[in-house]
């Protein structure tokens, strides 16, 4: 009889094991050692998933990431995990395998459900749309692969807007120019750049539409936390910041958190083009634009050449 292949849950409790001596490790290291605490076979290693990737290695880093959303292992520096108390308690609580909820309570790991909530709410399929579910309705197969990969989007999206929060507020700046040249702002002939941060008078950067700089689109950024809510005041010294300015302007305010309805309120009133961007939809154009992710696999569905068989 087969020995059977772990599943994510076996390895999560794995994973705080192995970081229980308090020590950073890199993510090779910490797959390499529950691997082995995991009795992962010879046969179970050289396992592939359609990517090419190991299945094994797949499964390890989801309950890695599942931990880090949970606010039980830290990332101190890149690639690297460390435990922490919450982590401690976790492993005191669980010695054995565990599952995504019984994370449930713990406040990190209940803002990132909330979060990825709000993504499949404001997405066009339905909040309940898991993969039992979409087989349960009678949807293709096509539908129920598109559905599962939007799922695992939504988990990278929430990853992303994690790791920007970790970042410094310069990093923040220079992204979101990133992002906006990549949504094709700024043209063949235009710039964008940062401002001084010492004079910036809450203009955080500037794309210039043209050559000339006759039409420009002013950037503010805010690499806030998920509770520290934008609210008016700061879109007002914003928008005042860059309505004095010569030539034909716009603004974007973006920000890793969420704007107060005041704050939302304002900008519809505001002559001209204000336009607000939160962090779920930051990372959802972020992921559409290809900035800051990359194609991990491609999805390739096959149908019958018809050609083919034309005589």
């Amino acid at each position: 009889m087969s020995t059977p292949f772990p599943t994510t849950d076996d390895f999560r409790p794995l994973v705080l094991v192995v970081l229980s001596d308090g020590q950073q490790k890199h993510v090779r290291s910490i797959i390499t050692e529950v691997a082995e605490l995991g009795g992962v076979t010879s046969e179970q290693a050289a396992e592939r998933l359609p990517s090419g990737q190991s299945r094994a290695e797949n499964r390890i880093t989801w309950a890695i990431s599942s931990l880090v959303n949970a606010g039980a292992i830290d990332r101190p520096i890149r690639a690297h995990y460390a435990i922490n108390d919450t982590g401690r308690e976790l492993a005191r609580r669980f010695p054995g395998p565990f599952r995504d909820r019984d994370l449930a309570g713990l406040p990190k790991w209940d803002a990132y459900q909330a979060e990825l909530a709000e993504r499949k709410r404001s997405s066009t399929r339905s909040a309940d749309s898991t993969l039992n579910s979409d087989i349960a309705a009678g949807r293709s197969p096509e539908e129920t692969a598109a559905s599962a990969v939007e799922q695992v989007n939504d988990e990278v999206a929430s990853d992303l807007l994690t790791r920007i929060r970790e970042e410094s507020w310069q990093f923040f700046e220079v992204a979101v120019l990133k992002l906006l040249t990549a949504m094709g702002y700024g043209g063949a002939d235009g710039a964008a750049a940062t401002t001084s941060s010492s004079n910036d008078g809450g203009i955080d950067g500037i794309i210039k539409q043209d050559a000339l700089g006759i039409q420009n689109i002013y950037v503010q950024a805010k690499r806030y936390s998920s509770t520290n809510t934008v609210q008016r005041p700061e879109l007002q010294g914003f928008v005042g910041a860059f309505q004095v300015l010569p030539g034909v302007n716009s603004g974007v305010f973006i920000t890793t958190s969420t704007f107060s309805e005041g704050a939302r309120q304002y900008a519809k009133g505001v002559p001209g083009k204000i336009v607000l961007i939160d962090g779920t939809r930051l990372t959802s154009l972020m992921l559409k634009y290809r900035v800051g992710v990359q194609v991990k696999n491609a999805l390739e569905i096959l149908e019958i050449d018809e050609d083919f068989f034309e005589h």
